[in-house]
């Protein structure tokens, strides 16, 4: 299970990473973010696309190993957590009210949760084996 679940979040973050560096106005667009200029352009390349496709990759291969697995469920823990913990702020603070914020906040949340039960309650990784 601690597998899947790294292997999972490798996928989504790859896919949604390629899809940022491959087409950034589009993968922001529907945030209600616009790119209007070049230097915008290659920041969501380097952030929604280089960064999501390298923790991705980080996933996959801490997947990969026994002896890593309990690295990349904390990974994915603090990376999950603070970007929802940082949304959660934003909307409060800037007032944005839209559904797609809640439903990232919602995914990003559960997704920490999920992944500190697997560190904590799975045999495998809980007895660090």
């Amino acid at each position: 299970m601690p597998r899947v679940f790294l292997y999972f979040f490798a996928a989504v973050f790859i896919v949604y990473g390629v899809a940022g560096f491959l087409d950034p106005v589009s993968s922001v667009a529907n945030m209600g973010i616009i790119i209007d200029n070049t230097h915008a352009k290659i920041e969501v390349r380097a952030t929604y696309g280089g960064l999501l496709v390298g923790l991705g990759f980080l996933f996959a291969y801490s997947a990969n190993s026994d002896s890593s697995i309990r690295f990349g469920l904390v990974a994915i823990i603090c990376i999950l957590t603070t970007v929802g913990l940082s949304r959660l702020y934003g909307i409060m603070v800037d007032g944005d009210n839209e559904a797609i914020q809640w439903n990232f906040l919602i995914m990003e949340l559960v997704g920490a949760v999920i992944a500190a039960l697997i560190l904590f309650l799975h045999p495998s990784v809980k007895d660090g084996s």
